[in-house]
């Protein structure tokens, strides 16, 4: 069964290493015209595009679904190392290993989208130039998110930057508590494989 959980861990890793190409090559510009480009687009888009039809993940023109497709790749190379590693399977135990990478998948996108918030918010303290195409593109991005956050907990239309900070500090908390499950997840991760077991796959 080792042998199993290495052949497929690989086969894994290639796949999630072709479809981080494909991603690089969106960025540029007719590279998928070409022969190399045209190989990556018929090997990873049919992949990479069931998370494209997922519109939660695109927040304004930021699209979170090239980032999930890999996280998923990766969760999955993870729980199969998790079961072919350990003597005795359970399903309580594959379960956990599940919750356990959903809670890490929704942490790290909340963390990108605090980290996003945190720079505007440090601009519009240091700087009075609201000009700029890349903060008008950045808020439109973020404000839809940023109110509807706020609006589950006033029913006023907040100014801007106390929506910012409230955003912020509400999103750093479900971060917390994230990390928080998932390190409870992570400690009790061996516990259902000693009752309860069901036999191991030979």
């Amino acid at each position: 069964m080792y042998t199993i959980s290495l052949l497929i861990s690989g086969a894994l890793s290639i796949f999630t290493l072709l479809c981080f190409i494909r991603i690089i090559l969106t960025w540029i510009p007719g590279s998928e015209y070409t022969p190399v480009g045209r190989f990556f687009c018929s090997v990873c888009d049919p992949y990479l595009n069931l998370f494209r039809r997922f519109s939660f993940l695109r927040i304004g023109a930021f699209d979170f679904s090239p980032t999930v497709a890999l996280l998923v790749l990766v969760g999955l190379s993870s729980i199969v190392s998790g079961i072919f590693s350990i003597a005795q399977i359970t399903l309580s135990g594959i379960l956990i290993l599940i919750i356990s990478l959903v809670w890490s998948l929704l942490r790290s996108i909340l963390l990108f989208i605090v980290l996003i918030m945190a720079v505007r918010l440090i601009a519009l303290l240091v700087s009075r130039d609201y000009s700029s195409s890349f903060w008008d593109l950045l808020d439109r991005t973020i404000t839809p998110l940023i109110y509807r956050i706020t609006g589950a907990f006033s029913k006023t239309t907040l100014p801007f930057k106390s929506a910012l900070i409230i955003s912020i500090v509400v999103l750093l908390l479900l971060t917390a508590g994230c990390g928080a499950m998932t390190n409870i997840i992570s400690r009790s991760e061996n516990l259902p494989y000693r009752e309860g077991h069901i036999s191991p796959m030979r």
